[in-house]
């Protein structure tokens, strides 16, 4: 839970953030552009009740796509991809299926 309201709460930061990296519109990316959408969605993927991994593939596609993006565009708030995308692995990996 502490993990998915971690990315929640960067999500919803993420345009003060990108703004502090020193980037101003129209270059920075703010909130309704898919990196900090996947962010957010990925962080309430892991509080929902096990949606499984259809629901789960496209977030956690573009969490790869995004991040190689940012990486050659330098956007350093969308280093939070590839840790959103491995939580979601690891919750559906190891979470506990109800019985």
């Amino acid at each position: 839970g502490v993990v998915a309201m971690v990315l929640v709460v960067y999500a919803l930061a993420y345009p003060v953030i990108v703004i502090a990296e020193g980037l101003v519109y129209p270059r920075a990316p703010l909130f309704g552009l898919p990196c900090p959408t996947t962010i957010f969605t990925i962080g309430w993927l892991l509080v929902a009740e096990m949606p499984g991994w259809r629901l789960t593939l496209v977030p956690l596609v573009w969490s790869v796509v995004g991040w190689s993006a940012a990486s050659m565009f330098g956007v350093g708030a969308d280093l939070a991809l590839p840790v959103a995308g491995l939580a979601i692995v690891m919750d559906r990996l190891f979470r506990p299926t109800p019985a």
